[in-house]
């Protein structure tokens, strides 16, 4: 049985043939029942499905804070890889948020920082005094998210 890491969390994937294609995330399984599609392709797909939900609802969440205020739409795309950077995981285009897939393997807080950091570019495009002053105004703790990224970024990517 192949493991993955969801969120930070261990999950054991477990394939089997089915009537139809679907899967099914429960405690620290991930249930892959495929038909017509390869379990692979399945995979995928529901993983950047929860990557995208955890991304939008933690975008939500920030600007319900009102800590920030983003003119236009911002959205997510999540994509294999960015810019041929094997240790790149987000870049901001235009008002899309690039980011790789392999960040569903984050905790929570890590991909937090990451929408953060990103919505704080879209203030101030380097890495400037004024740029953390943004990013630390959106998220005040956004420190331990940023050691917690950097730890598992290591390990992941």
């Amino acid at each position: 049985m192949t493991r993955i890491i969801i969120f930070g969390k261990p999950v054991t994937i477990v394939i089997k043939k089915s009537n139809r294609d679907f899967v099914r995330l429960r405690k620290n399984k991930l249930f892959v029942y495929f038909h017509k599609k390869p379990a692979e392709l399945l995979v995928k797909d529901f993983l950047s499905s929860m990557l995208y939900a955890e991304l939008y609802k933690i975008y939500e969440k920030v600007r319900k804070t009102g800590r920030i205020r983003i003119i236009g739409d911002l959205d997510f795309d999540i994509v294999d890889e960015i810019d041929n950077k094997r240790y790149r995981v987000a870049k901001l285009k235009g008002h899309t948020i690039l980011v790789k897939l392999d960040a569903v393997k984050f905790p929570k807080r890590a991909i937090k920082y990451i929408v953060c950091h990103e919505m704080a570019r879209m203030i101030v495009k380097r890495h400037t005094k004024k740029f953390w002053e943004v990013l630390e105004a959106i998220y005040p703790n956004y420190k331990a998210g940023e050691k917690l990224m950097a730890k598992y970024k290591q390990q992941i990517l």
